[in-house]
């Protein structure tokens, strides 16, 4: 029992994730206040994340601002893009509900695809932009394939983000945890999928990089 609770047990190892976690969500949303820069803030959110999942951590504070940095032209203006993408769904919602837009089965069907597509790349982007470097417009669509050729880690990520924001509405206590980590521990949760699927791109590549250097030789 004594071990237990040893700075290297798992009590004292949970702890401190959680202590990590609070920071690095009280970073992102100080950093996301001026708007322009919550693209970069998600993004270097994601990085520490990222590495956080394969025990690759090491100052939070020190990775985060590195990263904003790093990302911070790309992520501002994907974070724009998302924001006017993100607004402008709203709206036609809005809309729709006030019976400006015609309340249509197509119309319907229509935007909630819309809404599921934005949710999808709004999901991949910044953990990709956080791990590659590659185009603004590669980006997106490297979002999409990578969401839609992992479906069903996709339909995971959906789930726990779901049953993470439904939990507000159970008790004052769920709504403290989301105030205090809710930023920070969602984006944990979906590093702990999403880097799988990086290992798994980057291991693919690796090979097919042997093989090709194989057959050259």
């Amino acid at each position: 029992m004594r071990d237990f609770f040893q700075l290297d047990g798992p009590v004292m190892s949970f702890l401190n994730r959680v202590a990590d976690l609070i920071w690095l969500n009280i970073l992102t949303i100080l950093c996301c206040i001026p708007i322009i820069t919550a693209g970069p803030s998600i993004t270097a959110m994601y990085y520490v994340t990222l590495k956080m999942v394969k025990g690759e951590d090491g100052y939070i504070t020190k990775s985060f601002f590195k990263a904003m940095k790093d990302n911070f032209r790309q992520g501002a203006i994907i974070g724009v893009i998302m924001t006017i993408l993100g607004l402008a769904l709203g709206i036609d919602f809005y809309l729709l509900r006030i019976g400006y837009l015609p309340s249509t089965n197509i119309t319907t069907f229509l935007l909630i695809a819309l809404v599921i597509i934005y949710v999808t790349i709004f999901v991949y982007i910044f953990p990709i932009l956080a791990r590659y470097n590659n185009s603004i417009i590669n980006t997106f669509i490297n979002s999409l394939l990578l969401a839609v050729s992992n479906f069903p880690k996709t339909l995971l990520l959906y789930v726990a983000n779901i049953i993470l924001f439904a939990a507000w509405y159970i008790s004052d206590i769920f709504i403290l945890v989301h105030i205090l980590l809710g930023f920070s521990l969602s984006a944990y949760m979906a590093s702990t999928v999403i880097r799988k699927i990086f290992d798994k791109l980057e291991e693919k590549q690796n090979n097919s990089d042997t093989t090709d250097t194989s057959e050259t030789t």
